[in-house]
């Protein structure tokens, strides 16, 4: 769509054995919004073998559109699309709070947004995902049916 993105690498590791490796395309507007333009996602087995690149996506092909993946001036019960690329990837966020506080394992952060991604595609499906100002993701809550069934936490800042 000729937008330069920066690229977010997003690596999930089961037992120290790498099972996603995920680059996420981001821009920012000149509002300060946070667009999400698309993913390659890299999928692999628990022996950490590749198995394929399911969740894989790009605004402008086979009618994709990219999405907000933080809008700048968050609002309590703003709700926005992350993505659209139909029967795919068809996430949507709402914002559930503001202003608060967050300690991770490598510290305490606050001012924090907290969203609830969810997709019509997986109704008994969200995550809780907490934001901290000037570093991004920090952790996410994951329910099945409104039970917590998993908790990822940011545990290393890399910069190149």
């Amino acid at each position: 769509m000729g937008v330069i993105c920066i690229i977010q690498n997003d690596r999930v590791y089961v037992d120290d054995i790498l099972i996603e490796d995920t680059d996420d395309w981001l821009a920012q507007d000149d509002d300060g919004n946070l667009w999400y333009f698309g993913e390659i996602a890299s999928n692999y087995d628990d022996e950490g073998n590749f198995e394929d690149n399911e969740g894989s996506w790009e605004s402008g092909v086979d009618d994709a559109l990219a999405g907000y993946w933080l809008p700048a001036n968050p609002i309590v019960g703003q709700k926005y699309y992350q993505e659209w690329y139909e029967d795919e990837a068809e996430d949507q966020a709402e914002v559930i709070a503001i202003g608060e506080t967050v300690t991770i394992e490598i510290g305490t952060y606050e001012n924090c947004i907290v969203t609830k991604d969810f997709t019509l595609l997986e109704p008994d499906e969200y995550e809780l995902k907490y934001y901290a100002p000037g570093i991004g993701l920090i952790k996410e809550e994951k329910y099945e049916d409104e039970e917590l069934t998993e908790i990822v936490e940011l545990i290393e800042i890399i910069e190149k």
